[in-house]
């Protein structure tokens, strides 16, 4: 019997929640909003998908927010949210971000549908969005603040990599296999 890769349960969670999406309500477009900055090691896994995505995504029916030279951090992220709804009709919306969580998920990429609550793990309130989200789990949920902000700060750059190639690898293969409209 022939073991699945990270990449591909990973696609196939993906492309499940797509096509669960979808039938439910038919998009105009896929949105991509890759959520983080490059400033702090954990919370760039966001942006390098997003320029990941950007450098390897040539479909122009699928448009990618958030890299690492344009990031979608907690400041400008009701804007482009804002301006998302504004440009877009019924636009499908994968959120990517990333998240902590118990030590024994760390390095896991958990895909879920339905909206999203964004900045939770550093005690933003930013409002529920989104379809699909996608969480890269870069470390441990200390449950407070200071010490999560530590844990991302001093996460591991190489599982922030790996987690984010797997990512938009997986985000490729699954736009492949599905029409949204």
């Amino acid at each position: 019997m022939k073991c699945l890769t990270k990449q591909q349960i990973f696609t196939m969670q993906l492309l499940d929640e797509m096509e669960k999406c979808n039938r439910h309500s038919r998009y105009s477009d896929i949105v991509i909003l890759c959520v983080g900055t490059d400033r702090i090691i954990g919370d760039s896994y966001g942006p390098i998908v997003g320029a990941l995505l950007k450098e390897k995504l040539k479909n122009k029916a699928y448009t990618v927010y958030g890299s690492l030279d344009m990031p979608v951090t907690y400041s400008n992220l009701e804007t482009t949210i804002k301006s998302i709804r504004d440009r877009f009709i019924n636009p499908c919306i994968i959120i990517v971000d990333a998240a902590l969580s118990r030590i024994d998920y760390v390095g896991g990429i958990f895909v879920k549908g339905g909206k999203t609550k964004l900045a939770e793990g550093v005690n933003k309130n930013i409002r529920e969005t989104g379809n699909i989200s996608i969480r890269g789990i870069v470390g441990e949920n200390k449950k407070e603040h200071s010490k999560n902000l530590e844990a991302l700060k001093n996460g591991s750059l190489s599982m922030v990599i790996e987690l984010s190639q797997i990512t938009a690898n997986g985000i490729i293969q699954a736009i492949n296999n599905i029409t949204m409209a």
